[in-house]
């Protein structure tokens, strides 16, 4: 038995892909928390079947939850490293998808993310504890009398991006994706309402690199040489690629392409996202989820939400609230819309927590309480909850009626310098000559101008500032 081992190698010790996983969280961990703590709970999904299949358990459910509960059950885990489990698969939960409407307030943007760092590094230290613990439970010995972290947090963008354009490795292509939609978020967060041309243009730019560095992870994890080599077809590379390459690239690709007009056909990559979603990938059928309830499909939207929802994915449970509480898709069933917040918000999810908080002040599908609303929207936010943040800003705290009040204002003042800019029509005292220049100065003939009311004169109202 070795003194000493780190965490890298131990990680190796269980599995390759386990390891792979692991690098890949450790390398983002302060890049993008986000995408690190969701690497850390597809490891402990690796993790729960490496000791599901060690013990021949059948698996009967998806749910990770029950799958760690059922491992205690049959007394194959301690009541540590179940707990260490359940720990590091609710610390995962708090990670999201980004999106464009989440990105509001670049100060709280940076506190979110100083947050979930914090949670990732809190949960790659029970990670280790849990790799210790698998590796007794699974070889029936311990691994090193120490384990030691190694530094975490190394990825550079440069050296990424350089070693994504020239590699043919799909998996650094799609960590360099990742890194520019980071980077993508990052900037959006901190500019103003509205853009500059320039920095639209950057932002666009940054945008593209991302989606094209996820195009070339779909095709080259789809191993055209491998497929023909067994036979394939290769005259229809599309459907190989969606049928063959990796579910994340596909998700990753389609869920920042869709929607781009002009860029990207929208069917391929609805195609894309389809086939991601199909082959099992809880994040993309969620996402497909909440695109069919947007689009007003609601018996396809209800099929994939509740796939991802009975898989703990927080953004399906939010919509499944949606799907029920707003009346659109069904008649609304208000006990069935909020237990799927109570679920996310025992999952750990802050968005979830969020929501409640605010049907609480609103007080239509719960008895309105001030009290309890502020207090669930005052630790969404300390959970990092970006809809709590821009609620409490924008209704709790009536902001939303003071910007009204300030651009009522606003609205009337420019009325009043418009009014006074308007051309007064010249009144004359006396009998003016037809044919004369008409006295308000317009240097038309008074025929012309002010003898039928209407001056000529300052027609165009030039404002100061525009």
């Amino acid at each position: 038995m070795q003194e000493k081992i780190t965490d890298l190698v131990l990680s190796l010790k269980l599995s390759n892909e386990i390891q792979e996983s692991y690098i890949t969280g450790l390398e983002f961990i302060t890049a993008n928390p986000d995408y690190a703590l969701q690497k850390f709970r597809e490891i402990v999904e690796m993790l729960v079947s490496m000791l599901e299949k060690k013990n021949h358990l059948e698996l009967v459910t998806k749910n990770l939850q029950e799958r760690i509960k059922n491992l205690s059950v049959c007394q194959i885990i301690s009541n540590p490293l179940q707990n260490q489990l359940h720990e590091i698969r609710k610390l995962g939960n708090k990670a999201v998808h980004y999106s464009n409407e989440n990105s509001n307030g670049g100060s709280f943007i940076k506190e979110r993310k100083q947050i979930l760092t914090e949670k990732a590094f809190e949960a790659r230290k029970c990670l280790i504890s849990a790799f210790e613990n698998v590796y007794f439970s699974i070889y029936g010995c311990i691994a090193a009398k120490e384990t030691e972290a190694v530094a975490a947090g190394q990825q550079e963008f440069k050296d990424l991006i350089y070693s994504a354009l020239m590699t043919d490795c799909y998996k650094t292509k799609l960590n360099a994706g990742v890194m520019c939609e980071s980077i993508y978020n990052e900037i959006y967060a901190d500019s103003p309402l509205i853009v500059s041309e320039s920095l639209a243009l950057q932002l666009k730019g940054i945008e593209n690199h991302a989606i094209q560095f996820y195009d070339s992870a779909c095709s080259m994890s789809a191993n055209f040489d491998l497929q023909f080599r067994l036979g394939s077809d290769l005259k229809d590379k599309e459907k190989i690629i969606q049928n063959k390459s990796d579910v994340e690239a596909l998700f990753r690709f389609a869920s920042l392409s869709l929607g781009k007009e002009g860029l990207i056909d929208k069917t391929l990559s609805l195609n894309r996202l389809k086939s991601s979603a199909e082959r099992g990938f809880v994040p993309a059928q969620a996402f497909l989820g909440t695109y069919y309830y947007a689009e007003g499909e609601y018996s396809h939207a209800i099929s994939y939400l509740i796939k991802a929802g009975d898989q703990e994915e927080p953004l399906a449970l939010r919509y499944l609230f949606y799907y029920y509480s707003e009346g659109k898709a069904c008649d609304t069933n208000i006990e069935k819309a909020l237990s799927f917040l109570l679920r996310g918000m025992e999952l750990g999810n802050a968005d979830c927590e969020a929501l409640l908080g605010i049907e609480y002040h609103k007080g239509s599908l719960v008895d309105k309480n001030d009290i309890k609303a502020r207090e669930l929207l005052e630790k969404s936010i300390i959970a990092g909850s970006i809809i709590g943040k821009n609620y409490m800003i924008l209704h709790f705290n009536n902001l939303a009626k003071k910007v009204a009040g300030e651009a009522s204002k606003f609205g009337e003042s420019l009325l009043k310098i418009i009014e006074e800019r308007k051309p007064k029509p010249f009144r004359a005292e006396g009998k003016i000559p037809p044919n004369s220049l008409c006295p308000c100065g317009s240097k038309l003939k008074y025929k012309k101008c002010c003898k039928n009311g209407v001056s000529k004169k300052g027609s165009e109202i030039h404002l100061p500032w525009i």
